[in-house]
């Protein structure tokens, strides 16, 4: 895979050439979203430990597709899905809906390394099952406004 060296500042600056930049980086946040929740849902009910790691990677990558259109460039290297929902302008329409999204972000790491000597408690699949569908309903009120 081609390394292609690091974006000039200029690059950056607000203009005609960054929004394209931006829906472009939105849009490929957005296909990587809908990967993740495929697989959440393909995990579930059988494995939700590893169903709810890709949720709460669905949600951030939402997140992160939400800022991207809203311009902010760089997108935050961050996996707190409550911080990145406060980045976007209080009257963001899909601010709070993302909020209400936070608690996945303990699923980032508790869904895959032992606490201590032990596994987390798995997630519930009911649960789950409840955020992935609030997942999905966002990502298609996101991607029918890009």
């Amino acid at each position: 895979c081609a390394r292609r060296g690091p974006v000039p500042l200029s690059a950056l600056a607000a203009g005609p050439r960054t929004r394209g930049m931006s829906a472009r980086l939105a849009l490929a946040f957005l296909r990587a979203a809908e990967e993740d929740l495929a697989a959440a849902r393909q995990l579930l009910p059988a494995l939700p430990r590893p169903a709810g790691y890709h949720l709460q990677q669905a949600a951030e990558k939402l997140a992160k597709a939400l800022l991207a259109a809203a311009g902010t460039l760089p997108v935050p290297r961050s996996h707190d899905i409550g911080y990145l929902a406060a980045l976007l302008p209080p009257e963001h329409e899909a601010r709070a809906a993302l909020a209400a999204l936070a608690d996945l972000t303990l699923l980032c790491v508790t869904a895959r390394y032992p606490l201590g000597e032990e596994l987390a408690p798995a997630p519930s699949v009911e649960e789950l099952e409840l955020r992935a569908a609030a997942v999905a309903s966002l990502l298609r009120r996101v991607a029918d406004g890009l």
